[in-house]
């Protein structure tokens, strides 16, 4: 529709002539050029991160981190910035938790009455119960903006097996990863042969590529419904809020300009979201994956912070 245009005359079909590169680039920026508001810090006028200098950082960053990389940063309307690995499946860790929570959210709308249940994480437990109240329905929103900013593990799974139902199948894990696999191919989202297994990643045979989850993120920023593009203000903010608390210390023009996503198992560390650009309502969207590294997870996080703090602020 965006590239062919048609028209009836005398019988015939005629089609427009297609737009140039520079009317392509004006469309897709016009597509991704929505309300969206992370809560974020605006970038300083003095800070100054070119392209060239961030390719050169985040590829000798990734050269020197332990283990295999896999990422990808691109602009909110799709132009890719950086890459390794980029349509390689690999192992998540709690970044599917993003996959599912846009599905359900999308399929079973912010008002979905949902019981929680106590967290399964006893040191977030006596928190919990104080902020929601896990023995009720609680609104679908709400019990997200809980599980992803703490990335409650069984909550994420709870979530799953409610989407299951919404396409005919089992209130499973088994039956909504099933169902999440139907979500992102109606949305065009399935690709690079994902492997899903849980809703929390949790399970270390789950594999998604960077691709997925970035295209996935400009998906839920080009949404026109609030719900969708608010969930992205969810999602904890770089040193002071879930668990990107503490996080980014020595990065510190990262604090409060990133969104993300964590991810933590044995040998895997992974973040997932947006931090602004110079330019305004332009983000870079990003997913970076550590896997198989033979190190603990403070070395492979300041590793994927010192990556993503070289995104803050791209000119």
């Amino acid at each position: 529709m965006l590239f062919s245009l048609v028209m009836l005359f005398s019988g015939c079909v005629a089609a427009e002539p297609m737009p140039d590169a520079a009317e392509r680039e004006t469309m897709r920026r016009a597509i991704f050029t929505v309300p969206f508001d992370p809560e974020l810090e605006p970038c300083g006028t003095a800070m100054d991160v070119t392209l060239a200098s961030l390719v050169y950082q985040l590829d000798t960053l990734a050269a020197e981190t332990p283990g295999e990389v896999y990422g990808l940063a691109a602009t909110s309307y799709g132009t890719v910035l950086w890459q390794r690995n980029p349509h390689a499946a690999a192992t998540p860790a709690s970044v599917m938790k993003l996959l599912t929570g846009l599905a359900t959210l999308d399929v079973l709308g912010p008002d979905y009455p949902i019981t929680l249940g106590e967290p399964h994480d006893s040191s977030l437990a006596a928190y919990a119960g104080a902020v929601i109240d896990w023995e009720n329905p609680l609104p679908l929103t709400e019990a997200l903006r809980f599980t992803l900013l703490y990335s409650v593990n069984n909550y994420a799974d709870i979530l799953l097996t409610h989407l299951g139902p919404a396409y005919g199948l089992s209130a499973t894990i088994a039956g909504g990863t099933e169902a999440l696999t139907l979500w992102l191919d109606a949305h065009g989202l399935l690709i690079d042969d994902p492997v899903l297994l849980d809703g929390s990643g949790l399970s270390p045979g789950n594999r998604i590529s960077p691709t997925l989850v970035v295209n996935l993120i400009r998906w839920a920023m080009a949404d026109r419904h609030d719900a969708i593009r608010e969930l992205l203000t969810y999602l904890p903010l770089s040193g002071v809020s879930g668990t990107l608390t503490g996080r980014f210390a020595a990065e510190p023009d990262a604090v409060l300009r990133v969104r993300a996503k964590t991810g933590t198992l044995p040998g895997v560390s992974a973040l997932a979201g947006v931090t602004p650009q110079q330019q305004a309502g332009v983000w870079t969207v990003f997913a970076v994956f550590i896997n198989d590294a033979p190190v603990g997870s403070g070395v492979r996080q300041a590793y994927l912070d010192a990556m993503v703090g070289a995104m803050v602020c791209l000119t």
